[in-house]
């Protein structure tokens, strides 16, 4: 596979990455092109799937990576942020980083060794680099994990820029330093990249400014979303999170890990909207009723407090809780029962 292959369908796959604008530009197509798609097939099938996009994200569905036209799924990315912005919700700009960052993440899972460094390299100016044999005397299945290394003070300039240094498991303490350099995991840097995808293409939306005037072919699917956009509902009239108040009063010893980061964060920040530090202190309580004792317990609360925040995470209704993690829903459910039947 030639190299330039190999590029572009990285392009489809992270449409986001460093270099998407030069080979966009160096293809000769515009937006402009797309004003008439009547008299322009490829314009027309660029319009379709950037369409498709911006549904999927506000309907939660499961994005495919479509690799038949590469041109087209990288340039829809581009068509469809454009869209997206011109509508000028913020609620619909997180669902289409949520759904394209995801989508990313689950083709980055799978990339070889390499091919992750150089994505992370593009990104995040790591510095890093493979690893073909260890500093030190190391057992085999650390010989199979450890095969990437970043310089420590690169390492952690960007886990600071990354707001990723409350996060123990990217903590130094618990990650291989020597001579200078942090060896890492294809499971750590999933850890680092975890919402970063999604992250970044947010923050690009902050960045962009919102077009002046569209080609007719573009507005119209612009007005045909808006109209479908949820219309925002108070707190406190929507009742879908009285579950979580339960919980708060319902120790829960099982499933506490992911109560903390799946639920009590998103709900303290993103629905009651209550500080940081008043977030803190409740889920510290409530940590402390369920007897839980971390080494870490203090950073992995703050972590998933501001990892909420900074991504607009919501927390899952309950019947949603019910389909997506049945073990959890049943935990949850047993333990409100049971506190309740106390009183």
């Amino acid at each position: 596979m030639s190299s330039s292959v190999s590029r572009e369908a990285e392009f489809v796959r992270y449409p986001f990455i460093p270099g998407v604008e030069t080979y966009l530009r160096d293809s000769g197509f515009s937006i402009d092109e797309i004003s008439d798609p009547k008299t322009n097939s490829r314009a027309n099938d660029i319009l379709s799937r950037a369409q498709d996009r911006i549904l999927e994200a506000l309907e939660k569905k499961t994005s495919k990576i479509r690799y038949d036209d590469r041109f087209v799924e990288i340039f829809s990315f581009i068509v469809a942020m454009i869209m997206v912005k011109a509508i000028s919700s913020t609620f619909l700009e997180r669902a289409f980083s949520r759904s394209e960052g995801m989508r990313s993440m689950e083709a980055f899972r799978e990339e070889r060794v390499g091919a992750m460094c150089n994505i992370m390299n593009g990104l995040f100016d790591l510095k890093m680099e493979t690893v073909e044999k260890l500093p030190w005397r190391a057992s085999e299945d650390a010989k199979m994990r450890l095969q990437l290394r970043v310089p420590a003070e690169k390492y952690l300039e960007v886990m600071a820029g990354l707001q990723l240094l409350d996060n123990p498991r990217l903590a130094l303490v618990n990650n291989i330093l020597c001579r200078g350099y942090i060896y890492l995991s294809e499971e750590r840097l999933v850890d680092i990249v975890q919402d970063q995808f999604s992250v970044f293409i947010f923050q690009r939306f902050k960045r962009m400014d919102k077009p002046v005037r569209l080609p007719p072919s573009m507005q119209e699917i612009v007005d045909r979303i808006s109209v479908r956009l949820p219309k925002p509902k108070p707190y406190q009239d929507s009742g879908q999170y009285k579950y979580i108040e339960k919980i708060l009063e319902s120790p829960i010893m099982d499933g506490r890990h992911r109560i903390l980061w799946l639920i009590l964060p998103p709900y303290l920040v993103n629905v009651k909207k209550v500080t940081d530090e008043e977030a803190f202190e409740v889920i510290m309580k409530y940590m402390q009723k369920c007897g839980w004792h971390e080494t870490n317990g203090e950073r992995l609360v703050r972590y998933n407090i501001n990892r909420a925040k900074r991504i607009g995470l919501k927390p899952p209704r309950l019947e949603r809780l019910a389909e997506t993690n049945p073990g959890l829903y049943k935990t949850i459910i047993e333990a409100i029962a049971k506190t309740e039947k106390s009183i």
